[in-house]
């Protein structure tokens, strides 16, 4: 199957090229990854390997810590936020299972628990995931959500 690499979500630079680009070590990015910020692309042999997205986040990232001060459990914090439930939507017996609905502090694509409608779903494919990928656009898209 022919993959579209125009896709801004196609995972083509691996993890040293991604880390020379956002300008910090490729332990920075491991260490995001760890954290639950971004989620890479695994090939088979496990090797990451980052998006235009990917990227994306990554540099929103980086203006968090260096211009906003952030430190990582506080962008994690920002990111658990995002009301995933209404973004899918979710029916309410999918709501009390999910541990992104119920639990605060991680985002929703790296909680281990999930309701019916996410359990079979590649998290990186998600719109929940693909809609913040700047991660600056949190507000705006929260607003969307509650307006």
């Amino acid at each position: 199957m022919k993959q579209d690499i125009d896709n801004d979500n196609f995972p083509v630079y691996t993890i040293g090229v991604a880390a020379n680009f956002i300008g910090v070590s490729v332990h920075a990015l491991r260490m995001y990854e760890t954290a639950g910020i971004l989620s890479p692309k695994r090939t088979e042999t496990q090797r990451r390997l980052y998006s235009k997205n990917d990227i994306n986040r990554l540099q929103s990232v980086r203006h968090f810590i260096e211009e906003d001060g952030l430190n990582i459990a506080g962008i994690k914090t920002v990111l658990s936020m995002i009301p995933c439930w209404k973004l899918k939507p979710c029916n309410i017996e999918d709501r009390k299972k999910c541990d992104a609905y119920n639990k605060m502090g991680e985002p929703c694509w790296i909680v281990k628990t999930r309701g019916d409608i996410c359990t079979d779903v590649d998290c990186r494919d998600c719109e929940v995931y693909l809609n913040v990928a700047s991660c600056t656009n949190i507000k705006e898209l929260t607003k969307q959500v509650y307006e």
